[in-house]
């Protein structure tokens, strides 16, 4: 702070942000809200957030990314046949936030803060176990053939109750809100339950799970056991969480195999 007689002129307090594509260390004020920082030495640009919840945790996260790759390395020299073709916790390079401007733009919504930043900020889907989906693959399950709505879905409302008691109440939210000719209708690719929805993975036995863009479940994770089963919906609160949640039962994993 720079004082004068008459006024008193405050500088943002910075913090050090690392940028995902380089490596590369950059000042970056705090206290300003979401910022769109854009690297000098690579050039890669991205939205930080000083939304203290987000950022702390994608740094654990990169934390934990970076000492499970040690543990899954020793495990890969103890066990060399077990993991000759497997590839863990290897994602494809981050997206810049133009790119996923772009995206948000052609299909007019826009992505959750929390999984946007592990677009920008880890990676654009990779490989951990299963199968994390990148923004390109979004379409990946979602039973929609006509391009036209497919190009509608991801900001259409999802309509999608967070919980049905039984197969009863979901046949009857189906009627109540899509029509007694819901089949027909899904079949016809008029509907489909993914609705306001894009997948983010692949499990290796085939099952999909999606991410919620909009409604009152925006930024939640859930999955179908079929096509006409309803949704499961994970606890987990967002994108970060059940991501962070996945990766502490591997460490877990990891760490009791190694004591």
């Amino acid at each position: 702070m720079v004082s004068s007689k008459n006024q008193e002129v405050s500088y943002p307090e910075k913090v050090i942000v690392v940028c995902p594509n380089c490596s590369q260390k950059l000042r970056v004020p705090v206290n300003l809200g979401k910022l769109r920082v854009r690297c000098p030495k690579c050039k890669h640009d991205w939205f930080w957030s000083s939304n203290t919840n987000i950022s702390n945790q994608i740094e654990r996260i990169k934390e934990k990314i970076a000492r499970a790759r040690q543990l899954h390395l020793a495990e890969n020299k103890a066990y060399p046949e077990f993991y000759k073709n497997t590839r863990i916790l290897t994602f494809q390079p981050p997206l810049s936030a133009s790119e996923i401007d772009l995206w948000e733009t052609k299909y007019n919504v826009f992505l959750p803060e929390e999984y946007r930043s592990f677009l920008e900020q880890i990676g654009n889907g990779g490989e951990f176990y299963d199968e994390i989906l990148s923004l390109k693959r979004w379409a990946v399950g979602v039973d929609l053939d006509d391009k036209d709505q497919e190009l509608k879905t991801p900001s259409q409302p999802c309509l999608l109750l967070e919980k049905y008691e039984s197969d009863e109440m979901w046949e009857q939210w189906l009627i109540e809100n899509i029509g007694e000719d819901w089949a027909e209708k899904y079949y016809q690719s008029l509907w489909s339950p993914h609705l306001g929805m894009i997948t983010i993975a692949a499990e290796q036995c085939g099952a999909l799970t999606y991410l919620v863009l909009n409604g009152p479940l925006r930024g939640r994770i859930c999955w179908f056991l079929d096509y006409f089963s309803a949704p499961t919906f994970e606890s987990a609160a967002t994108f970060l969480d059940w991501f962070e949640t996945l990766l502490d039962k591997d460490l877990n994993r990891l760490e009791s195999r190694n004591h």
